[in-house]
């Protein structure tokens, strides 16, 4: 019998002042990376809890999407996790339905495990639900492109002093 490897599914739900957002990382079993930050309706999402089924329900509908069948699914919300393996028990009207969805989705896969981690190892899809829960999506757009890079220019302030040697000039006359 051949051992199929799992996907690894990450999710992150995030609640702030400014704004509420959704965080996904799947990880292939050839290590391929993929990443998502969904902004969520703030009008509609009044707790944290809701966020991270939120983003519990939009990775699995990913996977599902990718034809995923085999998922391993961390997340640090410990209330989620156990709610959905039926440790714990939802007595929230809003949140039964979100664990109804989420069970749902669960039969899609042939095989799906569930794992409560904590916060700093679920650092990634973290990552992806505070930039999502940070950033202001103007009315009437969808989404917002934001490139991050590295900068390996010196400090600032050591570019400033004039300590960077000049090594030619060349005056080109026109």
């Amino acid at each position: 019998m051949v051992e199929i490897k799992p996907w690894k599914l990450s999710f992150d739900g995030s609640k702030t002042d400014r704004g509420v957002g959704a965080g996904i990382v799947l990880i292939s079993p050839k290590g391929e990376l993929l990443q998502f930050s969904f902004q969520l309706d703030e009008n509609r999402i009044m707790s944290n809890n809701q966020a991270e089924y939120e983003a519990l329900i939009i990775g699995l509908e990913i996977a599902k999407e990718l034809n995923i069948r085999h998922l391993n699914v961390i997340g640090d919300s410990q209330l989620v996790i156990r709610q959905v393996m039926g440790e714990y028990k939802c007595n929230h009207p809003l949140l039964e339905l979100q664990l109804h969805k989420v069970k749902i989705l669960m039969s899609y896969f042939d095989d799906i495990q569930l794992e409560h981690v904590y916060r700093l190892e679920n650092g990634e899809a973290n990552e992806m639900a505070q930039i999502a829960s940070g950033v202001k999506i103007p009315d009437g757009q969808n989404e917002k492109l934001i490139r991050v890079q590295k900068r390996f220019l010196p400090f600032s302030i050591e570019r400033d002093r004039g300590d960077l040697e000049i090594m030619e000039i060349n005056l080109i006359d026109d």
